[in-house]
């Protein structure tokens, strides 16, 4: 199957899954390729219960490592985008108020749920396709528990609530670690390269606000010597 294909067989079957439960609470869980599925029916149901939203099914929704995410997510950077050689659409942002309680679980740097605003930071950029294979592979490293050693940000929009974890490491270095090199090593590196590819997004735009990608990045000298001497001073 292609990827649209493979997306709408998945919808197909996660409403057979909740016909399988009529009035019950049930919690469906999206990650990846699975939360563009969710995404899909969590709106068609919200369209089909958009006059009399009381009467929605008892649904709550969680997404994880999802190109949805209205600001980060890499569908909504470029909505509307096909990738033909895996027959693959996305949609552009996902819907942020519907009458579905929702989670989003973000973890920062996950090149489908956090990529670039401004793809002309190419360090930014390979920094997310790095981070598909050191942050999006591993959806769990994320804990939602009051007592976890790392709480996340919070925002809420509607009903749907999201969670922005950080990342205390650079995907791009995931290779040098791998390899065994040394933390002291990275560490003179890291701070710098971190001010760098943090200036390919804007962090004060809120998780539900639709951001599609901008050309040109704003440059704010001072602001960026800033950051350069306080990662300096991290080395």
């Amino acid at each position: 199957q292609t990827g649209d294909q493979s997306i709408e067989a998945g919808v197909a079957d996660l409403e057979k899954a909740i016909a399988a439960h009529p009035n019950e609470l049930v919690v469906v869980y999206g990650y990846s390729q699975g939360a563009v599925v969710v995404n899909k029916e969590r709106e068609k149901l919200a369209a089909q219960y958009a006059e009399n939203p009381g009467d929605a099914p008892k649904i709550d929704f969680v997404l994880a490592g999802d190109a949805g995410v209205p600001n980060g997510g890499f569908g909504a950077r470029f909505p509307g985008l096909h990738i033909p050689f895996l027959d693959w659409t996305y949609d552009g942002a996902e819907l942020t108020d519907t009458p579905f309680n929702t989670t989003v679980i973000t973890r920062q740097y996950d090149g489908f749920a956090d990529f670039p605003l401004y793809p002309a930071n190419v360090v930014a950029d390979l920094n997310a396709v790095m981070g598909l294979m050191y942050v999006h592979g591993w959806p769990f490293e994320a804990n939602l528990a009051d007592d976890a050693t790392q709480q996340p940000t919070v925002s809420q929009h509607g009903k749907t609530t999201y969670y922005f974890f950080e990342n205390p490491d650079l995907p791009l270095f995931g290779p040098l670690r791998t390899l065994g090199v040394p933390e002291p090593v990275i560490d003179v590196f890291e701070p710098v390269a971190r001010v760098i590819v943090e200036q390919g997004y804007d962090r004060t735009i809120p998780a539900w606000k639709p951001t599609p990608a901008r050309l040109i990045p704003p440059f704010k000298p001072a602001k960026v010597t800033a950051d350069l001497e306080i990662g300096r001073a991290h080395v």
